[in-house]
């Protein structure tokens, strides 16, 4: 996905994206909800290195999972946001 495409798509379409494997719009979802999952990490870890760490994992699992997501059910915000907790091993 051309990058100028990617800013002008919405989240559903980015999903579809980067189930495909586009990094163009798994960035385009990185730069739009970074701030947001970190935030909410900030609020669930210690310490910033824990913040960081954990919103680093939510990402990883995002473009892990975005090839099983149900692409018509599935909202990217509400699914980082939910991941955005302590994970625990």
């Amino acid at each position: 996905m051309d990058i100028t495409l990617c800013l002008n798509s919405r989240d559903d379409e980015l999903l579809s994206a980067v189930a495909e494997g586009d990094h163009d719009a798994f960035a385009e979802i990185y730069d739009r909800f970074a701030p947001y999952v970190f935030g909410r990490a900030s609020d669930e870890a210690a310490d910033s290195a824990g913040a960081y760490e954990m919103a680093r994992s939510v990402f990883l699992d995002f473009w892990r999972q975005a090839p099983r997501l149900d692409r018509a059910k599935e909202n990217v915000a509400d699914w980082l946001f939910a991941s955005a907790r302590p994970h625990t091993a």
